[in-house]
């Protein structure tokens, strides 16, 4: 608007002062213009990038479930010191430890630089600490089943638990028939960690449930440990077998890897 009084004042002192002014308006417009089919541009590259290119699709998909784990981790950790609770801190941690990992492999994705050598060392390492992890978790499954659980989750919130836990298994599962097919072996152990993640949190929700509706539901004390037991027992199994099939895996392809062999 004061541009326009400008110009206008100035139009009738000289034309051209007049000339100038408007020609300074066009070329700010113009330069918003630019701007905006610039940033539209960029927009449409990505969103061509993203459909065409399958591993690039794949960080982005590793990197926003990144963030929605360590949202989870986090909403844990903080019901564990409100609620003085050892499983929700173990819980939280385990998450936390597994996000790092999965961070750091991330990371091994974004690089693709070492080789199949180095991708396979890193899947080994992984799998190492799978192995690690399991090992911990099985002391938690005791802990449990030997003193319980003193906290559940109030009102509402133990269903947005539920529906958190069976959306990360069905994203873990999706993510492991989708990606197989690149053969990275670093992406595989990410998306072996993300179901780990996924099974731990499974626990943790039957856990919940039954502290929440057990009793009401008629169910004994001796029979919610034994249901513990036995999903506790089946998560800890599935750990271990990937952590096993991750560790001789890559010790296969690296011996066999100078004779052209991939297993």
């Amino acid at each position: 608007m004061n541009a326009k009084i400008l110009y206008n004042a100035n139009a009738l002192v000289s034309p051209e002062a007049g000339v100038f002014f408007r020609a300074s308006d066009e070329t700010e417009g113009g330069s918003d213009i630019n701007r905006l089919k610039k940033a539209m541009r960029l927009v449409n590259e990505l969103i061509r990038r993203y459909r065409a290119d399958m591993p690039y699709r794949a960080r982005i998909s590793l990197y926003a479930s990144l963030l929605m784990n360590l949202f989870y981790a986090s909403f844990k950790l903080i019901s564990g010191i409100y609620y003085t609770s050892f499983w929700y801190g173990a819980d939280a941690v385990f998450l936390i430890v597994l996000s790092g990992m999965r961070l750091f492999m991330i990371r091994q994705v974004r690089k693709r630089g070492g080789g199949l050598v180095q991708e396979y060392r890193q899947y080994r390492f992984c799998g190492c600490m799978l192995f690690a992890l399991n090992v911990a978790f099985i002391g938690v499954i005791i802990q449990i089943v030997n003193h319980g659980m003193e906290h559940q989750y109030p009102g509402h919130i133990i269903y947005v638990v539920a529906i958190s836990a069976f959306f990360f298994l069905s994203l873990a599962i999706k993510n492991m028939v989708i990606y197989h097919k690149l053969n990275s072996p670093v992406l595989s152990a990410v998306m072996s960690i993300s179901l780990a993640k996924a099974l731990v949190a499974l626990f943790a929700l039957q856990n919940s449930m039954l502290i929440s509706f057990g009793n009401g539901g008629g169910i004994s004390e001796t029979t919610m440990k034994i249901l513990n037991v036995f999903t506790g027992s089946v998560v800890c199994l599935i750990m271990f077998g990937m952590a096993v099939y991750m560790i001789i895996r890559a010790n296969m392809n690296l011996k066999g890897i100078s004779k052209g062999a991939s297993i």
